[in-house]
């Protein structure tokens, strides 16, 4: 039993994920090798979304629009694959892409008298209470 616990922690590569989208990793990720990622909502989420995933360095080598959110090979939407060059923790960012903000204050022209009331003032835009769903994880290489 012992052993059984000690070999899911040396395959367990994503370290933390946080938001409403989870990220997973099909395999143990090694340096100079391809890495396979999948990610898993409980909602229905809307294509597109972004990727963004950065070395451990800090350089951006992954940035891309993805028309479906990959499941991994059980549901049959593959996962997206990429290169680790080096080992220690990638960053990685998902975020559904929305189109433009609803709920905001519209701007209502003034009358046309030099006096505003102050109802009729523009208001700055307020992002929507419903901000995009994302996520984020911590990958090791080793």
């Amino acid at each position: 039993m012992h052993v059984a616990a000690n070999a899911w922690m040396i395959t367990r590569v994503i370290l933390e994920s946080s938001g409403e989208i989870d990220t997973f990793c099909e395999g143990a990720a090694k340096a100079g090798e391809r890495t396979k990622i999948y990610f898993r909502t409980e909602d229905d989420l809307a294509p597109p979304f972004k990727l963004r995933i950065r070395s451990p360095g800090g350089v951006v080598i992954v940035e891309r629009v993805l028309r479906e959110l990959p499941l991994g090979p059980l549901y049959g939407i593959p996962s997206v694959e990429f290169l680790t060059p080096d080992t220690g923790e990638y960053k990685i960012e998902i975020r559904q892409i929305q189109g433009a903000t609803q709920d905001q204050d519209s701007y209502r022209p003034p009358p046309q008298s030099n006096w505003l009331a102050p109802e009729s003032v523009p208001s700055k835009s307020v992002p929507p209470p419903n901000a995009a769903p994302s996520g984020a994880a911590l990958l090791f290489v080793s």
